[in-house]
């Protein structure tokens, strides 16, 4: 059976919402223009808005219209008298469309007929995910997905969880020094596939920039970089590599400025690098615009591979893609259900899962012929 109308509209107002295309306090176009959008009925639009307005995502007044008064999702609170399917906390730093948007769709669409699901957004803050564990604990959720703000440090509360054996699955992190299971891909391995690419490709001197490690994720995919020089015999200095770019770690003084400052200044100390291989999309965007303030072009003067890969343009470049990789975040999801369920009947059980990933060419590497 067809999805109605009014539960299309519904639901891409509502992704809308949660992704800022609509941000809070803004009003949304008025019923009328709605009605010409959707090319649908007023009855139909009042539907999806009812829904919306059930979803405390917006508040509707009359010759006010309508506007967003919340952009969170909370699911299911509470289980609803007689339901028989666990709780699941699931904590998540944030999530936008280069990573966590599809995570988050796919988690709740599998999940549906398997558990409840009670989102929290911790926003990379480890106190606020602290506070956030312990508020899930006291809703009675039967299990935890978290998607931890760092590595570096680990809140006294997830220690106490780990210690009591609670049934919790990390998402994309790895904390070896506690017994947790966690689902993501093995970023080492991915990392090393896309420097290896750019050896196929002719390069040899290929600089490393990251944002500084505060999560495993960072510091994996900097020494699967560093490995593939080594296994492929190839020398890497320690100038090759800049991993002290801060803007887009949360509660951060750092610009976006200062980054590609810190850039330019890498890249021109080093000026015998041909490519550049960025832990994230974000991080390549810094570097393209770095080398274009240099008057260099991508990727004429500089190659650039990065993690992941924004779905909109937000170059000004038609149809231009970094070289990426693309994470399995369907994958990654409903192994996570799949998982903490596991985990909930079985407390003992340790798993660490690798999701899978896949190299996708873009036209930001250029192939050098060698002489």
């Amino acid at each position: 059976m067809s999805t109605p109308l009014y539960k299309s509209i519904y639901n891409d107002l509502k992704e809308k919402i949660i992704n800022n295309y609509y941000k809070l306090d803004e009003k949304l176009p008025p019923d009328s223009e709605l009605t010409k959008i959707y090319s649908v009925s007023p009855i139909t639009i009042k539907k999806a808005m009812d829904l919306l307005k059930e979803d405390n995502l917006i508040s509707r007044k009359p010759r006010k219209g309508t506007t967003v008064i919340n952009n969170t999702i909370e699911i299911n609170q509470t289980q609803s008298p007689g339901s028989k399917l666990p709780l699941i906390g699931f904590i998540i730093t944030n999530f936008d469309d280069i990573f966590g948007t599809d995570i988050l769709r796919n988690l709740l669409i599998y999940s549906q007929d398997k558990a409840e699901i009670l989102l929290k957004i911790s926003m990379g803050d480890p106190k606020l995910e602290s506070r956030l564990l312990d508020e899930l604990v006291s809703l009675g959720v039967e299990g935890i997905i978290l998607l931890p703000a760092s590595s570096e440090f680990i809140s006294p509360k997830l220690l106490e969880l780990v210690s009591k054996n609670f049934p919790l699955v990390l998402l994309d992190r790895q904390m070896e020094e506690l017994p947790t299971c966690s689902v993501g891909i093995n970023n080492s391995e991915a990392a090393q596939s896309l420097v290896e690419h750019l050896f196929e490709k002719g390069h040899e001197k290929i600089g490393i920039v990251t944002a500084i490690p505060k999560v495993s994720t960072i510091q994996d995919r900097i020494d699967g970089a560093i490995s593939a020089h080594i296994k492929n015999h190839r020398i890497i200095k320690q100038n090759q590599i800049l991993s002290s770019l801060k803007s887009m770690v949360p509660s951060t003084d750092s610009t976006e400025k200062d980054d590609i400052e810190k850039i330019k200044l890498f890249l021109r100390s080093s000026n015998d690098l041909t490519a550049i291989f960025t832990g994230e999309f974000t991080i390549a965007i810094l570097v393209l615009k770095a080398i274009r303030e240099l008057d260099n072009e991508v990727s004429e003067d500089f190659s650039i591979v990065c993690f992941d890969h924004s779905k909109y343009n937000m170059l000004g470049d038609k149809q231009f893609t970094f070289t990426h990789i693309v994470q399995d975040q369907y994958e990654i999801g409903k192994q996570s259900i799949d998982l903490i369920l596991r985990k909930i009947k079985q407390p003992d059980i340790i798993e660490k899962i690798n999701a899978p990933y896949y190299l996708v060419p873009g036209q930001s590497v250029k192939k050098i012929n060698k002489k």
